[in-house]
């Protein structure tokens, strides 16, 4: 009985760990989006993120090494949220998933703020860049390679090379919906091509 009951205080205290883990990612993810939000990448230290957060400095050392770590973090979360919004259409509509996609990446109040504040450095922050990758466009990329795979099966690395370019330059300056969707056709029959 013991034994059991030792067991289940450690898988409690484990869990209880995960969750006040999370918590703190999650405070700062949030700290560092509002310093983005309010004055671009040079708003964001250590100490403001901790501080917008709600957490210790240290605490946030202990999730990320720099301040490039925190700003790869939220760009890939921007990410997430992109293709979050974007899967329901994926089996449906190919070119609706990609309009969603560049529709919640351009309203991003993130982006919006990146390329506001530091448009010479945006390409950096917004995971889309092109050419070797770098944890974002890494996972950028790898959404986007299973969702042409989930689509349609067309996911190949240029396929995905296609997308990620359309997506960087229509997100930074997204046009009207009807020519969004009109790209966004033209971006799929090419991929079917």
């Amino acid at each position: 009985m013991t034994q059991v009951t030792d067991q289940a205080t450690v898988l409690a205290r484990r869990s209880r760990a995960g969750n006040a883990m999370a918590r703190a990612r999650v405070g700062i993810l949030e700290g560092a989006r509002a310093a983005l939000v309010d004055g671009g990448i040079k708003a964001v230290t250590m100490s403001g993120v901790a501080d917008r957060g709600g957490v210790a400095k240290a605490t946030v050392y202990n999730h990320f090494r720099t301040k490039q770590d925190v700003l790869a973090a939220v760009a890939m979360a921007e990410i997430d949220d992109a293709a979050e919004a974007a899967w329901p259409w994926l089996t449906r509509d190919l070119a609706q998933a990609l309009v969603t996609a560049v529709q919640t990446l351009a309203s991003s109040s993130v982006v919006r703020a990146v390329i506001e504040h530091d448009p010479a450095v945006a390409a950096t922050v917004f995971p889309v860049q092109t050419g070797p990758g770098g944890p974002c466009r890494d996972h950028a990329a790898a959404l986007v390679a299973d969702a042409l795979a989930t689509a349609e099966r067309i996911a190949s690395a240029v396929n995905v090379d296609l997308v990620l370019r359309w997506i960087a330059a229509v997100a930074v300056s997204p046009p009207d919906d009807d020519l969004l969707r009109a790209q966004a056709q033209l971006v799929v029959a090419t991929l079917r091509g």
